[in-house]
């Protein structure tokens, strides 16, 4: 049965989820990522409508593997080393309508978790307007050299994890990073390299601390959720820096920490640069 929520209930959950919510164009998702740890068997997905007008979502199963920059592209047959989610659950409903400021629950099923083999299995949730994103204005009109005009109109969609992790998994991760230098664009950066060990795909947050020789601590970088998903061993990531004159790039050292986003919120990798 469709779940309604009020308009004032709908404010209250988005002012309570923002943080942890994935939200694009009037569609906002909750939580961002699902993960059946052994012993769960059912997971729900909150859908909220912060639009003014009516929308329709059609949701199904897509499947990526993860390149080394971190991009994802789309997969029929699982690469060496990874196994898909998506045979392995079940959800319900697979379409739905959400007039302006409602939200609605999808449930996520494991089913015959007990015949699933050690390992991480993933794959993405979709969920996409059945409404062309020309509706919401974001409509393309190319004309060639030869007069010829032709209209390009985007679909909406957003994607979200789901992972089942059977069995007694293990993963570690460890970051090495680069001396800060400034892109074309005058962006202070570091690159980083973050590794994956084990059978466990990695996930957290990056903060980069810098403290000067006058032991003046402050944070120059933070950026929420980045992944190093099964099978990849590496990823690379540049990460901004903010506020960080070239006056301080070789004062002090810069710590880097990855930092898990669940559970106890650990660090998982750890890297210092001295600027000297």
């Amino acid at each position: 049965m469709k779940t309604r929520i009020s308009l004032f209930i709908s404010l209250c959950l988005l002012w309570l989820i923002s943080v942890e919510a994935l939200g694009q164009g009037d569609l906002m998702i909750y939580p961002k990522r699902l993960v059946f740890t052994p012993g769960q068997r059912t997971m729900d997905i909150t859908l909220v409508n912060t639009g003014s007008d009516s929308a329709n979502y059609n949701i199904s199963w897509v499947n990526y593997r993860m390149t080394e920059t971190g991009k994802f592209e789309e997969i029929d047959e699982p690469d060496p080393g990874m196994l898909f989610a998506s045979s392995q659950l079940r959800f319900f409903p697979r379409s739905i309508s959400l007039a302006p400021n409602e939200a609605q629950k999808i449930k996520v099923q494991l089913i015959r978790p007990q015949r699933l083999e050690k390992g991480e299995y993933r794959s993405h949730m979709m969920f996409k307007a059945a409404k062309p994103a020309a509706v919401l204005g974001e409509e393309t009109t190319k004309t060639s050299s030869d007069g010829i005009s032709t209209k390009l109109v985007m679909h909406f969609a957003l994607t979200i994890p789901i992972i089942i992790e059977s069995g007694d998994l293990q993963g570690k991760a460890s970051v090495s990073a680069t001396l800060p230098y400034e892109k074309e664009d005058g962006t202070p950066v570091i690159d980083l390299t973050l590794t994956r060990e084990g059978d466990k795909s990695m996930y957290g947050d990056i903060k980069a601390v810098h403290l000067s020789d006058e032991g003046v601590s402050r944070e120059v970088a933070f950026v929420k959720g980045i992944a190093v998903y099964t099978p990849l061993d590496s990823r690379k990531y540049t990460l901004k820096l903010k506020d960080f004159p070239q006056t301080e790039w070789y004062n002090g050292e810069i710590t880097i920490e990855y930092t898990a986003q669940e559970g106890k919120r650990e660090v998982l990798a750890r890297e210092v640069i001295k600027l000297r």
